[in-house]
């Protein structure tokens, strides 16, 4: 570490370094920068906020990448490209932000525009909502019933899309995915991302056997990645793709 930064700069920054890709949690900093003594400061949101402006500040004056990111109302996490932090509301992986499914105005705005978008027609189901209240209602479905698990998926602070799990089964330990990205050209770049992330959410948090994809027109991007993560096309329906997740 570089004798321009501070003592508890460079304590706090290789405790973020040494849990690259996780989230280290305000309390965990605030233990490592004040003693028990210090309880004004050890449980300020503000001053831990102030410090590691001022951390980020310092690093950027050294050109060393600033690659601390602030997870709300949980920490701060040092950030790799190969490693994909996770909370109980929140991944980020690959530049991408996926944030657990909320029943709000902004999203129904969201859904309300893409969904009308003529060049998106072919890449859709008939049965997409259409109309607000079709939008709220499937809104209020996938944000709320224990059969769904959604992310809405964000870059540069933009959302343009949804993944997640439908129809999940316990009994039968299988469930379907369902996805949509606003620009169709986005697959080819963030598709596998997009697709491993929720095909890891089926693995380890439900311990499904088998997960299923049923792709909107056939789209051939979305096969051809589907295909390279193991994904299988079904004989009769050639848009249905299984994967056998143990």
């Amino acid at each position: 570490m570089t004798a321009k930064f501070s003592a508890k700069q460079n304590h706090i920054l290789r405790l973020l370094l040494e849990n690259v890709g996780k989230v280290v949690s305000q309390d965990q900093i605030a233990d490592n920068l004040w003693d028990t003594k210090d309880s004004e400061n050890k449980f300020s949101v503000w001053a831990i906020d102030k410090f590691i402006q001022r951390l980020r500040l310092r690093m950027k004056q050294n050109l060393i990448a600033d690659k601390i990111i602030a997870i709300k109302t949980k920490g701060y996490c040092y950030q790799n490209t190969t490693h994909c932090i996770r909370t109980e509301e929140l991944i980020i992986k690959d530049g991408l932000k996926f944030i657990l499914m909320e029943n709000n105005k902004d999203n129904v705005y969201f859904y309300n525009k893409a969904f009308q978008k003529k060049q998106l027609r072919k890449v859709l189901w008939q049965s997409t909502p259409k109309t607000d209240k079709e939008i709220i209602d499937w809104i209020k479905e996938v944000t709320t019933a224990e059969s769904h698990y959604y992310f809405s998926i964000w870059k540069n602070k933009k959302m343009i899309g949804h993944v997640g799990l439908d129809r999940i089964n316990c009994l039968n330990q299988s469930a379907r995915m369902g996805f949509f990205l606003d620009n169709p050209k986005l697959w080819d770049k963030f598709g596998k991302t997009i697709f491993s992330v929720m095909i890891n959410e089926a693995k380890n948090r439900f311990h499904l056997q088998f997960l299923s994809a049923d792709v909107a027109g056939d789209e051939p991007t979305q096969i051809r990645i589907l295909e390279q993560l193991g994904f299988k096309k079904d004989l009769v329906k050639k848009s249905l793709l299984t994967l056998e997740l143990f």
